[in-house]
């Protein structure tokens, strides 16, 4: 008999195309959940005829919770985890989908009363060419050596925090994420709901961070499933800049907040002045919280400091933005100089 008794939320928004996929996950499990919230957020698909049809079948208690207005993804997880009725919390995203020993890999986990989050490793699988996988240990080689992702570990929450969740989000999705719920901060967690892009970095930042004490558990086995869809946000100049400014907001209340090992500091330092200052986006909140980031995570050299000066002044830094955009050039330039 299983002794971690578990609640699996269902946040939906119009995945009713791939719901008995991500129910099938669930109910599919070798260690069965003891109860399914599904939560939908206005779907104006037949997310909700699907849902009742389907959980109605499975033998496991379940609710279903609907909105009267669209909430947005990271109040709902909020939602769902104030209305679970047991401490360890799955947040199934509707649209993933997960291999059936993803429950009895992690939940034991928490034998150790002192972890907080158990995680595993995430295969990353495109919608529009299935066959072309790729890790979340993959992406996270981008900023961060992942030879540490190779190997399962537990170590204390604060220490993962600031020394490597701190730099970017190393956890891929909620959807390979089991949750105590005893432990979340949730006064602080509600920080997310104003978020649109970047919350579950947040989310997953305060919980760490603010149990100094706990512990999280990683499995490096590729359990979760997590499908991309053809919405890049990268892609899309309104939606990136959205995510860019979340992403230094972030940096800001971390390094404003919470001390951050050196070696986290450095390698931040090194993505605002080599990648996030030559986004040359036309904004003043992104200027104005990108230097201050800059001044918390490492020390400026001249150029930079000269470069600072101009971009504050309003119609020089449109016209660098403006000559970024149309030559390498300048882009070139200001990379040597940084």
């Amino acid at each position: 008999m299983n002794k971690h008794l578990l609640s699996v939320v269902v946040p939906n928004y119009n995945y009713a195309n791939f719901l008995k996929r991500r129910l099938d996950s669930i109910i599919n499990q070798t260690i069965k959940p003891d109860e399914i919230i599904f939560l939908d957020d206005c779907s104006t698909d037949n997310s909700l005829e699907v849902a009742k049809q389907l959980l109605g079948t499975y033998g496991i208690p379940y609710k279903i919770v609907t909105n009267e207005t669209n909430q947005g993804v990271f109040l709902q997880w909020l939602k769902g985890i104030r209305l679970a009725k047991y401490d360890h919390i799955w947040i199934a995203e509707a649209d993933d989908s997960c291999e059936p020993n993803l429950v009895e890999k992690l939940l034991p986990a928490f034998d150790d009363a002192e972890v907080a989050i158990s995680y595993c490793q995430s295969k990353i699988v495109d919608i529009n060419n299935p066959g072309s996988l790729r890790t979340h240990r993959d992406d996270i080689a981008k900023n961060i050596d992942a030879s540490r992702w190779q190997n399962s570990y537990i170590n204390n929450c604060y220490d993962e925090a600031r020394g490597y969740l701190s730099v970017t989000s190393t956890i891929a999705n909620a959807s390979a994420v089991l949750l105590k719920k005893s432990v979340l901060p949730l006064n602080k967690l509600q920080f997310v709901a104003g978020y649109k892009m970047a919350g579950d970095w947040l989310f997953y930042l305060l919980i760490l961070y603010e149990n100094p004490s706990y512990k999280v558990a990683y499995c490096e086995e590729q359990l979760n499933l997590w499908y991309k869809h053809d919405t890049n946000i990268w892609a899309d100049p309104t939606k990136a800049k959205i995510a860019y400014i979340e992403c230094l907001k972030i940096y800001s209340i971390v390094l404003n907040n919470y001390n951050v090992a050196i070696p986290a500091k450095t390698i931040i330092y090194k993505l605002l002045v080599r990648h996030y200052l030559n986004q040359y986006i036309e904004d003043d909140e992104y200027y104005k919280v990108l230097f201050s980031v800059i001044d918390l995570s490492g020390n400026k050299g001249v150029g930079l400091s000269l470069l600072q000066f101009f971009l504050q002044l309003k119609l020089l830094r449109a016209v660098l933005v403006r000559l970024a955009k149309s030559t390498r050039t300048l882009k070139h330039k200001l990379k040597r100089l940084l």
